[in-house]
């Protein structure tokens, strides 16, 4: 946060020890050096909560995490890319670097990995519905095109029959569907 203009950093998600026959879903290993200043996807920024910083300033410009959103809430995800969003939105800087690394044990089974596509889904769905109640169809453009890329995932994986293909689509179509249904009602505009 030392360059000037800089209001919020994202870093890299690296593993913590050796997997012992699970997986590991929150992987963020680009190492490209991305920034943005303007509207624009926070995931694809680089954008994950447990490797963040943020200006202290941005917190009286765009109000707090929005508790509604994140592990624990209703919707259980997009805590962190709805603050992003909020950020880039009022077009200051938002800073991926790669060389900003946190090495975290989030070393799941399948079950629970298949709870954390969900959950992570239905945060997006309902961050798009949050967003379109308020007049911003652009939040929905990014996880309509998430969601077109999951069904086709989902379908591909019914042709080929493939388990994998298919747990992965159904879960993300049902949770973004669901999330964005729930957020629609819950949300005020």
């Amino acid at each position: 946060l030392r360059e000037p203009d800089v209001a919020c950093i994202t870093g890299s998600v690296m593993p913590q020890a050796e997997a012992n026959g699970r997986t590991f879903l929150n992987l963020v290993l680009s190492d490209k050096r991305k920034t943005a200043s303007q509207k624009t996807d926070p995931w694809r920024l680089g954008c994950v909560g447990c490797n963040m910083t943020i200006d202290k300033k941005m917190f009286h410009l765009v109000g707090n995490f929005d508790e509604r959103l994140g592990p624990g809430a209703y919707f259980r995800s997009a805590l962190d890319g709805d603050m992003v969003y909020r950020i880039l939105k009022e077009n200051k800087r938002v800073v991926y670097s790669p060389a900003v690394k946190v090495y975290h044990s989030g070393w799941r089974g399948n079950r629970e990995n298949d709870e954390l596509r969900y959950s992570y889904a239905m945060g997006l769905g309902a961050f798009a519905a949050k967003y379109l109640k308020q007049g911003d169809i652009y939040p929905l453009s990014i996880v309509a095109l998430k969601f077109v890329r999951k069904l086709r995932r989902l379908c591909l994986g019914l042709l080929l029959f493939q388990k994998n293909r298919i747990a992965d689509g159904y879960l993300h179509v049902k949770g973004m569907s669901r999330g964005f249904y729930r957020g629609l009602f819950l949300f005020h505009g």
